[in-house]
């Protein structure tokens, strides 16, 4: 939702689960976005996710943990 948006929540929801998955030996994450949502694209793109495919439809995204 618009107020809860730029205030580092995205950013640390992330980082807890990129530290859980490290916990438990996850080797990597990905996830989909759509094309028409470029704000969470960048989003992703800024806390490590990058491109593995692109559909018609939007992205597949993912990180190394």
């Amino acid at each position: 939702l618009p107020e809860g948006q730029g205030q580092g929540w995205g950013r640390t929801l992330i980082e807890t689960f990129i530290n859980r998955l490290r916990e438990l030996t996850v080797p990597a994450v990905h996830l989909g976005v759509g094309k028409n949502n470029m704000r969470a694209v960048g989003f992703y793109r800024s806390v490590g996710f990058h491109t593995i495919q692109e559909f018609p439809w939007g992205y597949l995204l993912g990180r190394f943990v």
